[in-house]
């Protein structure tokens, strides 16, 4: 059955999807049992899975599509994206784990499967299955590490044109494929979803990428971007390390 154009796939052990992160890569046998206490779903995009500040339930695994970690400052109505979530990666484990609220608000960015497992589930799945322990460890020190790489582009970047070009190269190592006038890579975010994540207004992004097109360095089309002059965007990024 196919739901915002996305067919359900209810298996791990079938799954197409499957890659080398995180809890896709259990063996066989306890892939089997992960399966028994999971259910999949599909969702549209700008579908929230859970709020920050909300008693965890349970974790999601995102199977296909791609979602995004926000956190909020109480009464000033400004968020920040914290992180966007990749297919094989889980959201709300460490919530599960503490038991404590959820610390950042969970929604999807484009049409995605998602598997729920509920926390009294997972706990008795994780007490029942201790080989697990390393993939549980592999996504929290992600988490960690993840979360040190936002605080460094936030904190110590010198302008939001540096913190924007920190964000373009990131994305072209990660998705870039060379074109005949450039690194081509996709963008579905808008300029308000940037703004989010780099810690700055829509506006300056918007102006940001418009001097980037002035000067040539690079091209932004409807769904993707093409880098054409790497080496001034790299000029822009103070060595912080």
């Amino acid at each position: 059955m196919a739901r915002y154009g996305i067919e359900i796939c209810n298996s791990c052990n079938a799954c197409t999807w499957r890659n080398d992160d995180f809890f896709c890569q259990f063996d066989p046998e306890t892939l089997t049992a992960f399966d028994s206490i999971t259910f999949a779903n599909v969702y549209p995009e700008n579908a929230v899975l859970y709020a920050e500040g909300e008693t965890p339930q349970g974790l999601f695994i995102l199977c296909y599509g791609q979602a995004k970690l926000t956190i909020s400052a109480s009464g000033s109505g400004k968020t920040l994206i914290k992180r966007i979530v990749q297919p094989g990666e889980v959201l709300g484990l460490s919530s599960v784990l503490s038991g404590n609220p959820y610390k950042a608000t969970a929604e999807t960015v484009r049409p995605s499967q998602f598997k729920f497992v509920k926390r009294e589930d997972f706990l008795r799945f994780y007490g029942e299955h201790r080989d697990v322990s390393f993939n549980i460890a592999r996504q929290l020190i992600e988490e960690c590490e993840s979360d040190a790489d936002q605080i460094r582009a936030l904190g110590l970047a010198n302008s939001a044109a540096e913190r924007l070009a920190q964000l373009l190269l990131a994305w072209c190592e990660e998705s870039g494929s060379p074109s005949a006038s450039g690194m081509r890579f996709p963008v579905v975010m808008t300029h308000e979803e940037i703004s989010q994540l780099i810690g700055t207004s829509r506006e300056t992004v918007t102006r940001l990428l418009k001097r980037f097109r002035d000067q040539k360095i690079l091209t932004v089309r409807r769904s993707s971007m093409t880098l054409h002059k790497k080496d001034e965007l790299e000029d822009l990024i103070m060595d912080v390390t």
